[in-house]
């Protein structure tokens, strides 16, 4: 005879009610049905799991130690129900992010700091590098969520497109162009220029429309990063355009952050990895972060 849920969950409620009436109102069942299914427990199990006493049930030694295996594995059962709750409703889990330095040490930070003052059970893993890097990693199934300059030069299965501004310009606050609305590439013809490095898809837009305006540039310094562009017009190496996270992330008082025209988009977006599909955590994440790009 084989073994049924059951037969041992009518084994399970009589033990602890101590009796078959107060079982059988657990289990709504009958009276019979409920000493059947214990009855076909014992003779499918071969021991004796009650002793029946003056009408009353008692446990066997044997039933004891039957009730304490049972007992761990329906406390086993309780775990995972309540570990598919936690995961269900978001309080559990973990989001492996990929992310290029524009934005991971610009909008990434806060956009993290919303999520986890919603979801502070889910641990979040951020890991920053080149956008090289970031596809990479997507497509070895490392990380979840990816975010890298686009167009891509790498085959990835699944790229979203992400909205966002323009480049803006900056300039140390004494610039003489400090005070105009716009910046034009003519306006700098004459400046000392802090320019990203030539393997950048932002330089080369960038480059592109200072070559179409016939303005030559005064490069005095190029480096991989947006935010150390920024750092060294802060310090008025010269002026630079960046991303507009970058530039929104270290204005101050020593520089001022200006439109550009013409404008120079900064492309970016979100890459998956594979044909896997987003858990519940990443998805969520994903959402907030779009909505902090919205907000901009």
């Amino acid at each position: 005879m084989r073994l049924t849920a059951k037969q041992v969950e009518a084994f399970h409620r009589v033990y602890i009610a101590g009796s078959i009436t107060a079982a059988s109102e657990h289990l709504h069942l009958s009276q019979p049905a409920v000493s059947r299914l214990v009855a076909d427990l014992e003779r499918a199990l071969g021991i004796m799991l009650f002793e029946r006493r003056n009408r009353r049930l008692f446990p066997t030694p044997e039933g004891r130690m039957m009730f304490d295996e049972i007992e761990r594995s329906f406390i086993g059962l309780e775990k995972i129900s309540s570990r598919a709750e936690e995961i269900r409703s978001l309080r559990s889990g973990s989001v492996r992010i990929a992310a290029m330095p524009a934005l991971s040490l610009s909008i990434l930070p806060t956009v993290i700091k919303q999520f986890t003052s919603t979801h502070p059970g889910v641990h979040v893993l951020l890991n920053t590098s080149l956008s090289e890097s970031v596809f990479d990693w997507i497509g070895s199934d490392r990380m979840d969520i990816g975010l890298a300059a686009l167009p891509a030069n790498k085959t990835v299965a699944q790229i979203e497109l992400l909205p966002c501004p323009p480049c803006l310009c900056v300039l140390p606050a004494g610039s003489a162009y400090a005070n105009r609305d716009v910046i034009m590439p003519e306006d700098l013809a004459d400046m000392p220029f802090v320019s990203l490095m030539a393997n950048s898809m932002l330089r080369r837009r960038i480059d592109a429309v200072f070559q179409a305006a016939g303005v030559q540039r005064q490069m005095v310094l190029e480096t991989p990063y947006s935010l150390s562009a920024m750092q060294f017009a802060k310090l008025g190496l010269g002026v630079t355009i960046v991303d507009p996270f970058s530039a929104r992330l270290l204005v101050d008082g020593s520089v001022v952050v200006k439109p550009f025209i013409p404008e120079i988009p900064y492309e970016f977006g979100l890459v998956y990895p594979g044909a896997a599909s987003l858990s519940l955590v990443a998805q969520r994440f994903v959402d907030t972060l779009r909505g902090a790009i919205r907000s901009l």
